[in-house]
């Protein structure tokens, strides 16, 4: 080891002389250099000396030195998200006009942390403050932002292009086959037992997923009932399909039968009430639970048809005790506390049953004009969320029965009704619950809360002192601006839409739709309330 230093000694001296050299010193630092070389012993390696041995016959000028280019400028990486908080960027082809950048990155970065938690109403509202207070679009498939939007449509082609031009880049489409679908019959399905041929399934089947693909959730879910009604049943997860009257999920449809305290229903009608009360039975079996609501609603409503799930057993024109109420039963029309009370009280009520009877059925043309008849021959107007009618129009303000069936400060929002008996037991509930939270018996008010929630499907929200059926759809707000019939099915059917695409998690088809709404029909949506309305 003490040799290798003396030799790098030497070496260092060596390279001050030739130094010297350079600068004109006149002395000979050849004779110099000579002298101290050979004053050096001669270099032998030690053999018990490891570090010695290892550079031995190391000669440098045999490798190449390796650049690892620390010299070198390295490109700039992009990373928004370190810088922004977000990775969207922004399309200054579409817009390049001012806008205040930091609040807007920092919005956009909220809003993706909502989204990624799950926060989707809190979500869309910064989506709004984002187009109302910088005129910003935010369009999350490709992740882009732009500027220069408003709420009257400016950026909404933007908004709806998403990704054509990726499109066009990316995986060619699937090819289904010959039969349209990538689905399959069941290894394991038994004997068939359906009325439709395999060609006919394949045509169905080939239908619903292009429905799927295109995103028509609600015309999806219809065929797939077109499928359960002729006994096929569907797994979308493993992509089979099987028709030997067996669910995917291993339940047997429920068998329901007519109960002793039914009144005779009309033998025309029996086989479509039977036929609606399987397919029900066949959607809850698969676990298709709004389905089955829908077709529950339409026995209601068509047939004055009640069932119980738990005794397996059906009604006409007597509902069971005890049934639970979830705020979607049919509830006729009653006359506001407010009002007039006309002679013609059986008339009207005839005519806003066949006016309920006809929206049934779709039938907008004759409904509009049952509406019309009421106005003009008996000046009767109807408020369809709160299924009242009065003689006069109905104030916009809540009426004298809201607030008679409304504890002091709580209001019901959004849609669903319940019967007056059960709305009065609903409201006593809610005044315990409330006195006993300001006893601090909170024990006592949850267990109230749980009862709500399970006896009548109402969720209470203390904080704006509101309630709502928790699973009602959207409704029209009391404070709407008037539409016709046909246009008002229209845009709740469009909100259903939305509704299903958020289910889905496809929030670019239900931010869409939501500005297709508020386009084409000036519709605001408030998904807290779960109501829409038309502005004035």
């Amino acid at each position: 080891m003490m040799c290798t230093i003396f030799a790098l000694a030497v070496l260092f001296l060596c390279f001050v002389l030739d130094s010297v050299d350079a600068f004109g010193v006149t002395h000979s630092s050849l004779s110099i250099r000579q002298k101290v070389v050979a004053c050096v012993p001669p270099l032998t390696v030690q053999k018990d000396d490891a570090y010695d041995d290892f550079y031995a016959g190391f000669n440098p000028a045999e490798f190449e030195t390796y650049n690892q280019g620390y010299n070198k400028p390295q490109p700039r990486r992009s990373n928004n998200r370190n810088v922004n908080g977000h990775d969207y960027v922004r399309d200054w082809d579409a817009d390049d006009s001012n806008v205040d950048v930091l609040a807007v990155n920092q919005l956009i970065a909220e809003r993706l942390s909502m989204r990624k938690t799950g926060q989707f109403e809190e979500a869309d509202d910064i989506r709004d403050r984002l187009l109302n207070e910088h005129g910003v679009l935010v369009r999350d498939k490709d992740k882009k932002w732009r500027s220069g939007c408003s709420r009257s449509g400016s950026g909404l082609k933007w908004l709806r292009a998403s990704t054509s031009d990726r499109r066009s880049n990316s995986k060619p489409v699937t090819d289904y086959g010959p039969n349209g679908h990538d689905y399959v019959m069941a290894i394991d399905a038994s004997e068939f037992q359906c009325k439709l041929s395999v060609e006919d399934i394949n045509k169905l089947l080939a239908e619903r997923l292009g429905r799927k693909l295109s995103r028509d959730y609600k015309g999806a879910d219809k065929l797939q009932e077109e499928l359960l009604k002729a006994g096929v049943f569907v797994n979308d997860r493993s992509r089979e399909w099987r028709a030997d009257g067996k669910s995917f999920l291993g339940l047997e449809p429920n068998q329901y039968t007519m109960s002793e305290l039914s009144e005779k229903p009309d033998e025309s009608m029996l086989e479509e009430i039977e036929s609606l009360i399987k397919v029900r039975a066949l959607l809850k079996a698969e676990r298709l639970f709004k389905g089955a609501d829908t077709v529950r609603d339409d026995l209601v409503y068509r047939y004055n048809v009640y069932v119980d799930d738990r005794s397996l057993q059906w009604s006409v024109g007597n509902p069971f005790p005890g049934e639970k109420k979830w705020g979607n039963e049919y509830v006729p029309f009653r006359m506001a506390r407010s009002s007039q009370i006309p002679d013609e009280v059986d008339e009207i009520e005839a005519l806003l049953e066949e006016r309920d009877s006809s929206r049934v059925n779709r039938n907008f043309k004759k409904a509009d004009e049952i509406r019309d008849r009421l106005a003009n021959e008996f000046n009767v107007y109807t408020n369809d969320k709160k299924r009242e009618w009065s003689v006069g129009r109905i104030k916009k303000s809540r009426s004298e029965s809201r607030e008679s069936f409304e504890p002091r400060g709580f209001t019901q929002r959004g849609g669903g009704s319940l019967p007056e008996e059960d709305l009065a037991k609903v409201n006593q509930l809610l005044i315990e619950r409330r006195s006993l939270k300001r006893e601090r018996r909170f024990d006592e008010a949850d267990a109230i809360r749980d009862q709500l929630i399970e006896d009548y499907g109402i969720s209470v929200d203390d904080r704006n002192s509101e309630w709502r059926f928790r699973n009602a759809p959207y409704s029209v707000a009391d404070d709407s601006k008037a539409v016709d019939e046909q246009t008002q099915m229209t845009i709740q059917d469009m909100v259903e839409s939305r509704v299903r695409a958020r289910e889905a998690r496809d929030f670019e088809t239900a931010d869409s739709i939501r500005n297709e709404l508020e386009t084409n029909y000036s519709v605001i949506i408030d998904d807290r309330l779960r109501e829409w309305y038309v502005e004035q």
